[in-house]
C-alpha cells in the first residue's frame, strides 16, 4: 500500500508519508522511516528558507583590555559569514597608542566637549584597563 498525502503549506502530495503525530501533540507527515516531511516552505513566517541558528557562547568572542568591547573572533565570523572588526583590527584603529577608552571618548564631541562632560558627569578620564571577569567587566 502506497501512502499518499498533501502537504498543507506546500500544496504538494508526497508520496510513502502519512500524519502522525509529534511531541508537542500536532500532526505532521511522517514516512515509515520515521522521517518527517521536511517541507521547503515551511521555514519562515517570510517564506524564506530556514538557516541553521548557531548560538554564540563566551568562548566565541575577543575582548579588548584598552576599552572593555568584545568582537567576534575571525573563525566564527567566517563560519557565519558576518562581517566586523577583528580584535587585531580594532586595536589598530582606536588604539594605536595604547591609550585607554571609555563610552565618553567615543562620542562626537570635540576634545573640550569632552572634557566638560567628564566634569559635569564626575567621571575622570580613566587610566585603568579593563578586565574580564567571568562574565563582569572591571577595571583592573
Amino acid at each position: 500500500m502506497i501512502y499518499l498525502a498533501r502537504c498543507p503549506v506546500c500544496k504538494q502530495e508526497v508520496q510513502g508519508f502519512f500524519w502522525t503525530t509529534t511531541k508537542s501533540g500536532k500532526k505532521w507527515l511522517k514516512n515509515s522511516n520515521g522521517e518527517w516531511h521536511d517541507c521547503p516552505m515551511s521555514t519562515s513566517s517570510f517564506g524564506g528558507k530556514k538557516e541553521k541558528v548557531r548560538f554564540l557562547i563566551d568562548t566565541d568572542y575577543d575582548f579588548c583590555h584598552d576599552c572593555g568591547r568584545f568582537f567576534i573572533k575571525e573563525n566564527i565570523r567566517d563560519e557565519l559569514k558576518i562581517g566586523g572588526d577583528t580584535l587585531e583590527k580594532h586595536i589598530e584603529v582606536w588604539h594605536p597608542n595604547g591609550e585607554i577608552l571609555d563610552d565618553i571618548d567615543y562620542m562626537a564631541l570635540t576634545d573640550n566637549e569632552k572634557e566638560k562632560l567628564r566634569a559635569d558627569w564626575n567621571m575622570p578620564k580613566t587610566t585603568k584597563r579593563y578586565n574580564l571577569k567571568g562574565k563582569f567587566v572591571e577595571r583592573v
